[in-house]
């Protein structure tokens, strides 16, 4: 194995990292909210798979980040609506319609998104 490859090995380890903690975040409040009681029907060698690797990810980040982890992470496979119900309502909750219009805007200006 070069260098390199363990440089692309290490990030894609630190990008799904990141991917399990964000969706690690989102959890506890979709289970708050009630907006999808139950995980996406997933096959259970895959999704046993999965949550093995973001364990492992997780322990082999620790010494790099120098932060160890208290509780284990709670994590669970979530389908793509499932997500995007979430953040919508989350979006719908947190600005009123002209707060949004606004920041669209502001996005369109500094060129962050396509202008409509």
């Amino acid at each position: 194995m070069t260098l390199d490859d363990l440089r692309v090995s290490r990030w894609t380890r630190t990008f799904s990292l990141c991917v399990l903690l964000l969706f690690g975040c989102f959890t506890p409040c979709l289970a708050q909210t009630g907006a999808a009681d139950a995980p996406a029907p997933a096959k259970s060698k895959e999704s046993a798979e999965f949550l093995a690797t973001a364990d492992e990810v997780l322990q082999e980040n620790e010494p790099n980040t120098g932060l160890r982890l208290r509780a284990p992470v709670k994590k669970t496979l979530r389908s793509r609506d499932d997500v995007r119900a979430y953040l919508i309502r989350q979006i719908d909750d947190d600005k009123n319609p002209q707060e949004r219009y606004a920041d669209a805007r502001a996005a369109e200006a500094f060129g962050l998104i396509p202008s409509i």
